[in-house]
Order: C-alpha cells, then sequence, then structure tokens
C-alpha cells in the first residue's frame, strides 16, 4: 500500500495552536476542505523528496523514519517540513510531523514554480530506481501531484500560511 503525505494549511496563529495541543491539530484537519486547506499527494512525495533533496539519493535512497535532520535542500523541506512536532508522543509513532513556517512557505512557492520536473528527473535515475518502483507511467503520475503541491503552495504563500506535512 504505501506511505502517503498529507499536507495541511493553516495561519500562523493557529499553527502555534496545533504546535501547543496535540488535539488541535486533529481539529484542524477534521476542519480543514479537502483540495484547499488539506490535500494528499499520495506516494509521489517519495519521488519528490529524492528528487528534490540530494541526501535521499545517497545509500539506496529510501526513507525511512530514523532520518531525524531535516530534509537538506529547501525543496526537499516543501515535502517534508523543516520542524519537527510531537516528537516521542504514541499517536505518531516514527511518523513525526514536520511544519513549514508562514515564511517559508513564501521562499518555497516561488522555489517550486522554478522546477523544471522534467529535467530534475532524468538527472537522478539509478537513486529514484532504487527508492521507488518506476512504472511505465510514473512521470505522469508525479508530475501531476508535483502540480498539486505546487499549487497548494502557491495558495498558502498568497494566503500568509504555514504548512504541516505528515506521513501516514
Amino acid at each position: 500500500m504505501g506511505t502517503r503525505l498529507g499536507l495541511l494549511r493553516l495561519s500562523p496563529g493557529r499553527l502555534d495552536e496545533v504546535e501547543r495541543d496535540e488535539a488541535a491539530y486533529w481539529r484542524a484537519d477534521q476542519e480543514a476542505e479537502y483540495g484547499k486547506d488539506l490535500i494528499d499527494i499520495d506516494k509521489a512525495w517519495d519521488v519528490l523528496h529524492v528528487l528534490f533533496d540530494p541526501a535521499r539519493r545517497q545509500g539506496n535512497g529510501r526513507y525511512s523514519p530514523e532520518m531525524e535532520a531535516a530534509p537538506t535542500t529547501l525543496l526537499g523541506r516543501a515535502v517534508l517540513g523543516s520542524h519537527r512536532m510531537y516528537v516521542g508522543s504514541p499517536t505518531w509513532h516514527d511518523l513525526i510531523p514536520r511544519y513549514n513556517t508562514a515564511s517559508e512557505v513564501a521562499e518555497m512557492a516561488p522555489a517550486l514554480d522554478g522546477v523544471d520536473l522534467a529535467a530534475l528527473y532524468e538527472e537522478p535515475r539509478d537513486a529514484l530506481a532504487d527508492a521507488v518502483d518506476l512504472g511505465p507511467h510514473a512521470f505522469d503520475y508525479v508530475r501531476s501531484w508535483f502540480e498539486t503541491l505546487r499549487t497548494f503552495y502557491r495558495a498558502a504563500a498568497a494566503q500568509g500560511e504555514a504548512v504541516i506535512a505528515s506521513l501516514a
């Protein structure tokens, strides 16, 4: 089945509340409008993270929960977030969510707009093949979810919002 990535947009004030209170995260998640405030980029997050974060291309490229350090690039952090939340919580086990502040989102949106996904996709073929199953239509699949991600970050930046990324 695989691990999916969900992304939640919220105001900086709501992020402060959610960061202090795990139950507030669940309320925000339930109140969010799917497709606007909340998206899921399926399993494409894994390919995008390999493309955007060269540290993922070392070894076999596979993501593991032990990768506690934040992604090493701005684009990598747009996928998996910058700042860990709820460390040690039994609710999240190893899939600890991370967030990007509104100011970070404001930097990430134009960076995502500048991505030439086709060119990036060709560069690390071996690492991609090791990290994920690349079927015959993989690029189309990844591109469609990338466009969803890019649109989501544009909207969050335009509204001055933060983003929480959580694997499930």
